[in-house]
């Protein structure tokens, strides 16, 4: 009797066996191949600016346009809006998208023109009048109108 159960009972485990061994086999062939596609992988950061405006696309290593002007509004921002107040912290999110190779020299000059605005209390506001996106070189030219604040007082419009 216990011979028959026993026999039985390893007909069963040798029929479960048999129908997992083939799907053990798939996972681990697909696990395989998916280490060794990790290693082909063109892995990249993409920086998106923190308010999108219009939809945008990213296929490969090419951005649409909509991207270009979103980023480049964002880092104009950064760059030319601040006050005494403000451009420390401005300047510490741009350094995030410096070259490393360029980021001492530009850090220079950031900090040259933030004692400026602390010694003379001033401030910029820049206001966009018009983008240009060049997808052949990657680049946005941003055009307006920048202007400078003493106290309350406007002082200056430069382009």
């Amino acid at each position: 009797m216990k011979h028959a159960t026993f026999t039985a009972q390893l007909q069963t485990i040798l029929k479960q066996r048999n129908m997992l061994f083939p799907i053990v086999v798939i996972l681990g062939v697909s696990q395989v191949l998916l280490i060794l596609l990790l290693f082909w992988k063109d892995d990249r950061p993409i920086f998106m600016p923190p308010v999108l405006d219009k939809p945008f696309s990213i296929h490969g290593s090419s951005y649409s346009a909509s991207y270009y002007e979103q980023m480049g509004l964002f880092l104009a921002n950064l760059l030319l809006t601040k006050t005494a107040e403000t451009a420390e912290h401005q300047h510490q999110l741009l350094f995030k998208y410096v070259d490393p190779e360029l980021l001492g020299v530009f850090k220079r000059d950031l900090m040259d023109e933030v004692e400026t605005l602390k010694k003379d209390n001033a401030g910029y506001v820049f206001y966009p009048t018009e983008i240009k996106v060049n997808l052949g070189n990657h680049s946005v030219l941003i055009k307006g109108e920048r202007h400078t604040y003493v106290g309350t007082q406007r002082i200056d419009v430069s382009k």
